[in-house]
């Protein structure tokens, strides 16, 4: 019977290991964005305190190879996840203030560190309390191979239904309440108090409290944190990270923001077919819809998204000139044979990082076959000017769409730098008798772009399919 709860224990474990470092990745996102450092910083210090504890738990288990002491170790590791689960929002938001590197840092060592290096010393436990001489071998294989298992089916659970149905924070809570059952189980044989632990699950709410009075909506699928809120009259969309806006809508035609300089493109174009790649809550794809009554497609990899542009952003569901696709961008161009007079590329991650393989040559040049002839490609770069990140982000960036493009224009943006590509070569007059010519409702839009207009020199580095390096770059920028 206990070697079965054993096996049982490391399974579930197993599980938990990989649910909380998942997790992980969700509860940063809304302070320090979704990016390769801070992927690869809570990887790293889990790696670490995994490690730690592996080792602690051969040590531990050969002094003191106790059914009771194991589990009351794991208890440890509960309380402490409950801590967190009440006080990491409050906790990150302090940590935010460090950056991405030092914050992530500190944040996985204060949040994951100690629970994952207790949770590390299960194995080695385990495998000393069940071998016997004769099968150490076999009792190490079966304790690691239960535990993948466990692993294994843990990262499907989170990532397919507890993530995009409960959410994270109770997801979280959950995580802590089944480690809480199979520790306290364990404990009840040796005295009947350790039943009062399970009151923890009743003293923490398990549903978060909104520390913004001005969210409308909010949710989480597979893929963001989804967030509608309210500014005066205005609904904008946010995606894991609160800094960064992905959308905006009110009564008025324009936006006051990047999004309206992105009109560029169809004016610029000769003709009204649309793609919009990166949808989000449909601000492009209305405009263009209301000031050029063009044929829009917009994709957008998130459905939860493209749901929260129908229900708060005014995005019709039965208009015949839109058309919404549910993909990934870049696959789709890949499986798509259309051609198109415009494509927008606007792909960010809910931050400052946008995803490596839609800013490489191998992109655009399917981007550029997508096409048609007298096509524009317009493409939304974010580079603010108080960091100077001409010079790289924006370099790099539009020096590997000139590797592919003839022709490239820059209109520089306080936040923004926004890229305008022709499928065939245009001078800089031929695009300036447009914007001068144009006396339509987007006026006060193009005065402002006429006399900022630019050739576009590169001078960058070319990102590829196979460097790109585009997050290192946008770090370094920002950093300052």
């Amino acid at each position: 019977m206990q070697e079965t709860y054993l096996q049982i224990t490391a399974f579930v474990t197993g599980a938990l290991v990989m649910i909380l470092e998942i997790l992980g990745f969700r509860m940063f996102a809304p302070y320090f964005g979704y990016s390769v450092y801070v992927s690869g910083m809570l990887i790293g210090i889990v790696l670490v305190a995994m490690t730690i504890g592996a080792y602690l738990g051969g040590v531990w288990a050969d002094k003191r190879p106790s059914f009771s002491f194991l589990f009351k170790l794991l208890l440890a590791a509960d309380v402490y996840l409950f801590l967190i689960a009440f006080f990491y929002g409050s906790l990150l938001g302090w940590l935010s203030a460090l950056g991405v590197l030092a914050g992530t840092f500190w944040a996985s060592m204060i949040i994951f560190a100690p629970p994952m290096l207790l949770l590390g010393l299960v194995t080695p436990f385990i495998v000393k309390l069940i071998a016997k001489e004769h099968n150490i071998g076999l009792t190490v294989g079966k304790v690691t191979a239960v535990g993948t298992l466990g692993s294994i089916i843990g990262t499907f659970l989170v990532t397919f239904y507890l993530i995009p149905v409960l959410g994270t924070h109770i997801t979280l809570y959950a995580t802590s309440a089944v480690l809480l059952v199979v520790s306290v189980t364990a404990l009840l044989f040796e005295h009947k108090a350790y039943g009062l632990f399970i009151g923890l699950i009743f003293l923490f709410n398990p549903i978060p409290v909104r520390s913004e009075g001005n969210i409308v909506f909010q949710t989480e699928s597979a893929y963001n944190l989804v967030k509608v809120v309210s500014a005066g009259s205005r609904l904008y969309l946010k995606l894991n990270d609160d800094r960064w806006l992905q959308s905006s809508h009110s009564d008025s035609d324009t936006t006051g923001l990047y999004y309206d300089y992105l009109n560029l493109g169809p004016l610029l174009a000769k003709g009204k077919d649309i793609l919009i790649l990166g949808m989000a809550g449909g601000t492009s794809a209305m405009q263009f819809r209301n000031f050029f009554d063009a044929n829009v497609e917009g994709v957008d990899i998130d459905p939860k998204v493209v749901e929260a542009s129908h229900a708060y952003f005014n995005v019709p569901r039965d208009d015949p000139k839109l058309k919404i696709i549910v993909d990934d961008a870049r696959p789709f161009l890949s499986k798509s044979d259309k051609k198109y007079d415009v494509i927008e590329v606007d792909m960010y991650q809910g931050g400052i990082y946008v995803p490596f393989y839609v800013v490489t040559q191998e992109f655009f040049q399917l981007v550029y076959t997508h096409l048609k002839e007298g096509g524009v490609m317009v493409m939304n770069v974010y580079s603010p000017t108080q960091y100077d990140a001409e010079a790289s982000i924006l370099q790099a960036v539009g020096s590997t769409v000139r590797s592919v493009f003839p022709s490239l224009f820059l209109v520089r943006l306080e936040d923004n730098g926004l890229l305008i590509a022709t499928k065939e070569a245009r001078s800089w007059g031929e695009v300036s008798n447009v914007l001068n010519a144009y006396t339509g409702p987007l006026s006060s839009v193009v005065n402002q772009v006429k006399g900022g207009i630019k050739v576009f020199n590169p001078s960058g580095i070319i990102l590829t399919d196979d460097w790109a390096p585009i997050e290192q770059i946008t770090y370094k920028a920002v950093r300052g």
